[in-house]
This record gives structure tokens, sequence and C-alpha cells, in this order.
């Protein structure tokens, strides 16, 4: 159901779907689903992908999706979900792609995720402390913008020092930030 323009919550799933190994669900108008009911009694026990992105999901994710061992994708992106990133989710040993990039998560980054091997997308949310210094782990994990502004400059504090102009002159500063790259441009 990507992109169908539906309205209204995500309905509670507490059933054993045996060979259910996709869920993509995108777009949705309407009121906001707390996430820690929608799916916290399902056995998916062949779930590969979940992909819930900017469907009005609230609060916290379950402890239950420690359980999903099978799945590979989790998109949780673009929601309001919120609260630390969950433990349980460091016993997901098939995930390849982690995208919870557009929420509220606070904290810290978990160091099973800074140890990962896996993609992973943080941006655009409002950890305490990311654990590194610059705007990518590696290659691999976008913590572009995932961290409070600093000083309320517009600067993400990954590219605070990148950011040094001439006394007494304004700058001007682009960022261009791509899966791949990251490009800083001063005027």
């Amino acid at each position: 159901m990507e992109a169908s323009g539906l309205i209204g919550p995500i309905p509670s799933v507490n059933v054993t779907l045996l060979n259910l190994t996709y869920i993509i669900i995108s777009d949705l108008n309407g009121d906001e689903t707390n996430f820690t009911q929608a799916l916290i009694d399902a056995s998916l026990p062949k779930l590969e992908r979940l992909m819930s992105r900017s469907c009005n999901l609230i609060g916290e994710i379950p402890a239950s999706f420690g359980t999903f061992t099978s799945i590979k994708i989790l998109d949780l992106s673009f929601n309001r979900l919120g609260g630390e990133i969950s433990e349980n989710l460091s016993t997901l040993d098939n995930l390849t792609y982690l995208f919870l990039n557009g929420n509220n998560f606070t904290g810290k980054v978990p160091s099973w995720i800074l140890n990962t091997k896996e993609n992973i997308d943080l941006s655009y949310n409002n950890f305490t402390d990311t654990g590194v210094t610059g705007c990518q782990q590696s290659n691999i994990m976008n913590l572009f913008s995932s961290i409070a502004r600093v000083n309320n400059s517009g600067i993400v504090p990954c590219l605070r020092s990148q950011t040094t102009c001439a006394a007494g002159r304004k700058c001007k500063f682009y960022v261009l930030y791509t899966s791949s790259m990251l490009i800083s441009i001063y005027i």
C-alpha cells in the first residue's frame, strides 16, 4: 500500500501469518498511530521487509521487534517515533538496511549501531550524542543532522568545524548531502 492516499491509523496486527514476507505501507494521511500497539502481538516468522515510511507513527519501537529475526529491511523513516533506539533491535542478525531517519529519537546512538556493517540512516533526529564527530560514521551510516543544531545557528554540529570564515566576514554555507557523499560549499 505505497502512497495509497488512505486515511486513518494502521490497525493492530495480533495474528500469526506464517508466510508473510513483506509489509509495505507508506504515506498515510490522517490520525497518528501509537506504534507500540501496531504489531505488538504479531507472529511473523518469515517477515523480511517492514516498511512503514511516513505513516504518522508515534511512540517507541516496540521491544517485540527483536523477535522478527528474519527481517532484512526495516524502514520506519519520516514518522514521529521517539525515545531511545531499543537494544532489542541488535538481535536482528539478518538486518541489512535500517532507516530511522526523520524521527524524534533521543539519547545516545547505541554502540551496536556504531559498530555495525549494515546500511543505516539516522539523519534528522534529536540525539544528544552520536558517538562520532562527522556526519557519517562510514560510507554506510548517515548521521547528518541527527543531533540538535549548534546555538540555533542553523549549522549541524558535525559541520561546525568546517564553517570557518575570515574574521568580520559573513559567509554563506551550502550543503548537498547524497547517500554516498557530503559536499560543502563556502562563498
